[in-house]
């Protein structure tokens, strides 16, 4: 998984709070209630209720690599929000502030408020989302026990869009944020709260970038939400894969065609092939947005970078400690800036016992030494 003591990133805990439903979560079960089969604890007497409480929320911050000195001469800072996938975490998503303007801009990252079961049951690893999950024991909504009335008063989408502009509210009162909106980047889950984090609080954001989202509710069922994004003049940019089989690009063509009938001025991008990854294509595009709408200039040439997008648990790479963010400077004596550079170094050094990998982290280069093979990390060109 992703190393979060090894990025720039300073885990904040808010002294804003979010709402979510207390009863999503249980204690532990007693030694006698774990020792019963499933159908004796589902034909026990009990009902469940939703009740909204109050409840502390993380989120981290990507600072400047000069933040300090700067920050110290009276510097200010654009701001920029990631928005992270379903299942994906603050820390996981957050490191693409590594390639987007780093050494100028501040990037927060709130953490959905959810655990997400099913990605921790199959990974091991946390990850977050929006959609409160319930037990099994509570059985499924349709059925006449579950407590539908009370959940359908918990508007989990308000919440979430609120605790994320609770978030920038915070981390202005901490950080040196140049007057003006911020700008809002999100991935899948986070392309959708993009969107609708403009429409619910559109005098907080300058524009947004939302890439593989799903786009369906309320905020496309009339004009209120194109009304909100021309009244404060938020400039939507809309990025899809065509062959993205998680998320149809149908719903980044729902959203254009909604934007279009309403007179919104935006950008799109559909991109042939590809699938829901944040690949070269969309994080090229999305880099030129962060540059464009967040410190007014055009993005400078990438200078042909391999970045670590992910670390598999237990790899070669896990146990070295490598971390999303490090960028694969050399391998086996070879310079590497592309995959390709990358394969063929695997290949020319395969059968040797011991190879020398360079990384750069936060502007330094690490050496490691490791036996010959791949690394067991995903990775992305930049």
């Amino acid at each position: 998984m992703r190393n979060p003591t090894s990025l720039p990133l300073i885990l904040a805990v808010s002294l804003c709070a979010f709402q979510t439903p207390a009863s999503a979560s249980e204690p532990p079960a007693s030694p006698a209630a774990t020792a019963m089969d499933s159908a004796t604890r589902s034909s026990l007497p009990f009902r469940h209720h939703a009740l909204v409480e109050r409840q502390m929320g993380l989120y981290a911050v990507y600072l400047p690599k000069n933040f300090k000195a700067d920050s110290a001469k009276g510097k200010t800072y654009p701001l920029c929000l990631i928005l992270h996938g379903m299942g994906s975490t603050e820390i996981g998503h957050g490191a693409m502030a590594e390639a987007y303007a780093s050494e100028e801009i501040i990037f927060l990252a709130p953490r959905a408020p959810y655990p997400a079961y099913e990605v921790f049951m199959e990974e091991k690893e946390p990850g977050w989302t929006a959609w409160p999950e319930f037990p099994q024991e509570w059985g499924n909504w349709d059925d006449p026990d579950f407590p539908r009335e009370e959940l359908d008063h918990v508007d989990a989408v308000q919440l979430y869009a609120d605790w994320i502009a609770d978030c920038l509210q915070d981390v202005r009162k901490r950080y040196p944020i140049a007057a003006g909106k911020a700008i809002v980047v999100g991935h899948s889950q986070g392309a959708a709260f993009a969107h609708i984090f403009a429409v619910k609080h559109p005098e907080l954001v300058k524009a947004y970038a939302a890439y593989a989202g799903h786009y369906g509710g309320p905020e496309l069922a009339d004009d209120k939400a194109a009304k909100a994004l021309v009244a404060e003049k938020v400039f939507p940019l809309i990025l899809h894969c065509e062959a993205d089989s998680v998320v149809s690009a149908s719903e980044s063509r729902d959203l254009i065609r909604y934007l279009k009938a309403n007179k919104v001025p935006f950008d799109s991008k559909l991109f042939p092939g590809g699938n829901h990854s944040i690949a070269t294509r969309p994080n090229a595009a999305i880099r030129s947005f962060i540059y464009k709408w967040g410190l007014g200039r055009t993005a400078p040439a990438l200078r042909g970078t391999l970045i670590i997008t992910k670390v598999i648990r237990h790899s070669r790479a896990d146990s070295l400690g490598l971390a999303v963010g490090d960028r694969i400077a050399k391998y086996g004596g070879k310079a590497i800036k592309t995959k390709d550079d990358y394969l063929a170094a695997i290949s020319a050094a395969e059968g040797k016992p011991q190879v020398a990998i360079v990384v750069q982290r936060m502007g330094k280069d690490l050496k490691f030494d490791m036996p010959s093979g791949k690394l067991g990390v995903y990775i992305d060109e930049r």
